[in-house]
C-alpha cells in the first residue's frame, strides 16, 4: 500500500487558489483509491493582510474556514 501526503501551508504566494488545487489532490487519491490523510491548521493568515497591510486577519480566517470540511479531517478510503 503507498502512502501519499499532501501539506499545503498558506503564507506569501498560496491563497486560496493553491488551496483550491489541494482539493483537487484529494479528490484524485480518492479516486485512486490511497490511502491518505488530511490535516489542516487553522493559521491567522490572510491574503487581504499582506495586501493592505492591515492587522485585521478575519478576512484571511473565513477564506481558509471555507475548506476546513475538506481539509481537516483523517480519513482512510
Amino acid at each position: 500500500m503507498r502512502k501519499c501526503e499532501t501539506a499545503i501551508i498558506p503564507g506569501d504566494c498560496v491563497g486560496i487558489e493553491i488551496i483550491g488545487e489541494g482539493v483537487k489532490v484529494v479528490k484524485t487519491a480518492k479516486e485512486m483509491s490511497i490511502v491518505f490523510n488530511t490535516e489542516y491548521i487553522n493559521l491567522l493568515w490572510s491574503f487581504e493582510l499582506y495586501n493592505n497591510r492591515t492587522n485585521d486577519t478575519r478576512d484571511g480566517v473565513k477564506i481558509l474556514a471555507d475548506r476546513l470540511d475538506i481539509l481537516s479531517e483523517e480519513r482512510r478510503l
